[in-house]
Order: C-alpha cells, then structure tokens, then sequence
C-alpha cells in the first residue's frame, strides 16, 4: 500500500509528438507537499541518466533552491543568473542571456539554478497572459541538446510548465508508472 506522500508525488513525462526523436525526453517531478522528496529525486534521477550515458539537464524550479544544493550551490542568492531571472526575462520581453551565462555543470550533470527570485515570479505570473509558455520559451532551444530535461518543481508550477506546444503529457500518482521507459 502507497503512503499518502507517495500518492501525491506526480511524475510527468511530456515527449515531442511529431517524429522529434532528436529532442530531449522532459520528466518533471513535483507534488504539492513539501519534504516528499522531489529535489533528491531529481538529483539521483540526472545522475543516474548521466551514469547510463545520457546527456541530461537538471532544472530547479522551486524557489527554496532544494535541488540547487544538492548539486554544492551554498549560496543560491549568489548566482547571477537562475530560472526566476531567465523567467523573468520572459516576463519583460528582454532578450535571454547566453546560455552559458546560466548553465551550470557538476559532475556531468548540467543544471539550472533557483533562487529566491523564482518567488517574486510566482506571484507575478498569475498577471501574465501566456504564463504557460515561458518555461517553454527558454527550454525549448535546449532540448536539442539533452538526452533528458528534468524539472524539479512545486505542482502549480509543474501544471503551468507542462502545457508544452506540441508535446504530448502522460501524467501517473505512481513513480513507477511515470519513469516507465527510461533506459
């Protein structure tokens, strides 16, 4: 029998519909209990793919940072350049930093970082029309270049980013039916 906090864990995987293969698979991991475990998934997950070989990108997108130290950020405040920046970015329609300015690596594992910034964004994105496109905005030229994307995220915001053009989304409450497929 599944615990309730188990219950509550949504695993989601959106794949490119259209023939896309070359794109990177998304796994976003996100319930909208806090301490169930989702930023060390996400952490052992990436790993884990880059063990296999795969190249993968890790994306914190929770403002408490959880996944950003894990991966040895001591002071995510300090980085210059987090998810909550590049979003808002979106949000004032500037142009987007060079990806190499907010793309972090550790031990094969790239990532994205979260600050404190992500909380201000949260509050601003209920204002916004197409709110559900800006994650995908600045994903989406990304993918190409990733075997796997995976998203720790908090549920609203996993609700708001999974609404991908074109992609196709299976949601499960079971981990096991959620990262069925992975090599």
């Amino acid at each position: 029998m599944q615990s309730s906090w188990q219950r509550e864990v949504l695993f989601t995987e959106c794949n490119q519909i259209g023939g896309l293969d070359n794109m990177g698979k998304i796994i976003l991991i996100g319930a909208t209990k806090g301490g169930v475990g989702k930023s060390v998934s996400s952490y052992n997950l990436a790993y884990s793919l880059a063990k296999l070989g795969k190249k993968v990108l890790a994306v914190d997108f929770d403002s408490q940072a959880n996944l950003t130290t894990c991966f040895g950020v001591e002071d995510p405040a300090a980085v210059p350049v987090t998810i909550g920046h590049l979003m808002m970015a979106q949000m004032d329609e500037e142009e987007m930093p060079d990806a190499s300015e907010y793309i972090l690596s550790r031990n094969g594992v790239d990532f994205i970082s979260s600050s404190m910034v992500l909380s201000a964004v949260d509050a601003k994105l209920r204002l916004e029309m197409g709110a559900e496109k800006m994650l995908s905005n600045i994903l989406e030229p990304l993918r190409d270049l990733y075997d796997y994307v995976v998203l720790d995220s908090i549920d609203n915001q996993c609700t708001c980013s999974c609404r991908w053009r074109g992609n196709h989304c299976e949601s499960s409450a079971s981990g096991h039916d959620g990262i069925a497929g992975l090599p």
